[in-house]
């Protein structure tokens, strides 16, 4: 703390001034889908509050070429525009960003879990039918991967992230 009239050592800093209107925030991109963020891309920034969550709209400045680890972790600092139009954001407080990298209209999504790689290469979902759908692969050479009832039907997948996979 400084009192009035103290005398302070140089280069200490009395005081911060920040334009609040126009935030640049440093987000950090995972280096598993860093490969998807571009310069221009629309970011969603959120920011929790006591009144519930706060949304702002963000672009990317910059990616850098640079990744970091932290506790083994590997991400890229992207530089992000903000308009904080309310100046609600401050430096130092928390948020959480979505980037929507890529986004199609009426497609079939179903877990990554429910994508099975089969020994031959080919890419499968398992139906529950009564009957062998008539695309179903014959997996009697592999009698302990298909559970009963259960049918290997090959697919073509499309975009994906960790909730979901696109059936083409």
């Amino acid at each position: 703390m400084i009192s009035a009239g103290q005398v302070v050592d140089v280069g200490y800093t009395v005081m911060t001034v920040s334009n609040l209107s126009n935030m640049v925030i440093e987000a950090q991109v995972n280096e598993i889908d860093i490969s998807k963020v571009k310069v221009g891309m629309n970011i969603m920034i959120n920011q929790d509050t006591y009144e519930g969550s706060k949304q702002y709209m963000g672009t990317v400045e910059s990616i850098s070429l640079q990744g970091k680890n932290d506790y083994g972790v590997s991400y890229f600092p992207v530089v992000v525009a903000v308009d904080n139009y309310d100046n609600s954001i401050m430096p130092g407080m928390s948020i959480w960003f979505q980037i929507t990298a890529m986004q199609k209209d009426w497609c079939l999504i179903v877990p990554p879990q429910a994508v099975q790689n089969m020994p031959d290469g080919t890419t499968c979902v398992f139906v529950k039918a009564e009957s062998a759908p008539e695309n179903a692969l014959d997996v009697s050479q592999w009698p302990d991967i298909v559970p009963a009832g259960f049918f290997a039907v090959p697919v073509t997948v499309g975009i994906s992230n960790e909730t979901g996979v696109e059936i083409i």
